[in-house]
């Protein structure tokens, strides 16, 4: 059973070479403990966190991938 939640985990851990990773939640609090977690990380350049709205927000460009799982989204062929 988890104890504690490391907010930006998922973020860090998903980054690599080749691979840049952004976090992105509506709470700023949230994006705050995620960067203070992360900020001890080996190679803080393959991540970002950003607090913005996910429906209102205009990333400068586009990703290859976008993950999300606080819900479900199934597609049925």
């Amino acid at each position: 059973m988890w104890t504690q939640f490391v907010q930006g985990y998922d973020v860090v851990a998903l980054s690599g070479p080749g691979r840049f990773v952004v976090g992105l939640d509506i709470s700023e609090s949230a994006v705050a403990k995620a960067k203070q977690w992360s900020a001890a990380a080996a190679d803080a350049s393959l991540f970002a966190f950003v607090a913005a709205d996910f429906f209102t927000w205009e990333p400068l460009e586009l990703f290859d991938l976008i993950f999300d799982y606080t819900c479900v989204i199934i597609f049925i062929s």
